[in-house]
């Protein structure tokens, strides 16, 4: 059974993340903190990472590859709010991979004269390919 949003680890490093910014740490995200930092000091958890449940034996990279998926599916509602339709948006998504991808990808950040849509499927392409099909595109604009 994958992690309830209030357990999952990947959820709480983005909330842990957007409280660094505001300055505002949510108490359930404290008492997750507060809890793998104990094991960690008290030696019960060897790493850090296994403390907070970052890196679960056989998984690694399990909490990196879903904090990209976030990243990315918030990014294209980003650019859906933007555009009429879920096909505009599929139909955009396929030739900004062809035609606009292959030249902005070794780019940090999206390009001065991007428009709002522009930006926010660089940052989905930057976190990982986003889905080419209609239903894969559904999917992660449902999720998170």
């Amino acid at each position: 059974m994958p992690p309830s949003p209030s357990t999952d680890p990947a959820d709480m490093v983005l909330r842990l993340r957007v409280a660094t910014d505001t300055g505002r740490l949510p108490p359930d995200v404290a008492a997750w903190l507060g809890s793998g930092l104990d094991a960690f000091l008290s030696d019960t958890q060897p790493t850090l990472c296994k403390a907070l449940g970052l890196r679960a034996a056989g998984r690694t990279g399990r909490v990196q590859h879903a904090l990209k998926l976030q990243e990315r599916d918030t990014a294209l509602r980003l650019a859906a709010d933007t555009l009429p339709s879920t096909e505009e948006l599929l139909r955009l998504v396929r030739r900004f991979e062809t035609d606009t991808w292959p030249r902005v990808r070794s780019l940090d950040s999206p390009p001065e004269r991007f428009n709002a849509t522009q930006r926010a499927l660089f940052r989905a392409f930057k976190a990982s390919a986003p889905p080419r099909s209609r239903s894969g595109l559904m999917a992660a604009l449902r999720r998170h």
